[in-house]
C-alpha cells in the first residue's frame, strides 16, 4: 500500500505530519521540550503515539502505543541515521532511518523513502504493512530533531 506523508517544521520545532497509508489518514504532530519529544496523531482513526526521553545519551528510551499495541524500546543516533530496537507487543522491532533516505526493518528494505529538506520533507514509497509506515513517520521527527541540534 502507498504511503504518502508531508512533513512541515514550524518555528518552534515542532514537526507536523499528514498524508495516506493506503486508504487510511494519517496525521502527527511533534512537541519537543528540554526533556523529551512526543509524536501523538493517528492512522484511520488508531492512536499512534510515541515518547522520547532527550538525554544527552547515546541511547533514547521510547515508550508509546501504535495502533493498540505497546511500543518500547530505545532509539540510537549515528551519522545522521536513527535506528530503533524494542517491540511492539510481543513483535520484536528493528526500524533504521538512514541518512540517505532508505527505511527499514530487521534489513529488510520497507520501500518506503525519507526525503529530507530544510524546512519541508516527505515520506513517500509503498509499504506492506500499516503499523511499518505508522512507525516510520512516527521516528522521523526524531531523527529530524536530532539532525538539527547537530
Amino acid at each position: 500500500m502507498a504511503i504518502e506523508a508531508y512533513i512541515r517544521l514550524s518555528f518552534n520545532d515542532e514537526i507536523e505530519l499528514t498524508g495516506h497509508i493506503g486508504d487510511a489518514t494519517f496525521t502527527a504532530a511533534s512537541r519537543t521540550t528540554r526533556r523529551a519529544i512526543s509524536v501523538a496523531g493517528e492512522v484511520g482513526g488508531m492512536a499512534a503515539n510515541l515518547s522520547i526521553r532527550r538525554l544527552r545519551l547515546r541511547h533514547l528510551p521510547v515508550k508509546g502505543e501504535v495502533m493498540s499495541q505497546p511500543v518500547s524500546g530505545t532509539i540510537l543516533l549515528r551519522s545522521g541515521s536513527l535506528v530503533f530496537d524494542g517491540f511492539a507487543g510481543d513483535e520484536p522491532l528493528r526500524y533504521r532511518l538512514s541518512a540517505e533516505g532508505a527505511c527499514t526493518n530487521h534489513d529488510l528494505d520497507l520501500g518506503v523513502r525519507v526525503i529530507a529538506q530544510a524546512f519541508y520533507s516527505e515520506i513517500v514509497g509503498s509499504v506492506d504493512r500499516i503499523p511499518d509506515a505508522a512507525m516510520i513517520a512516527l521516528l522521523l521527527p526524531v531523527r529530524l530533531a536530532r539532525q538539527h541540534d547537530a
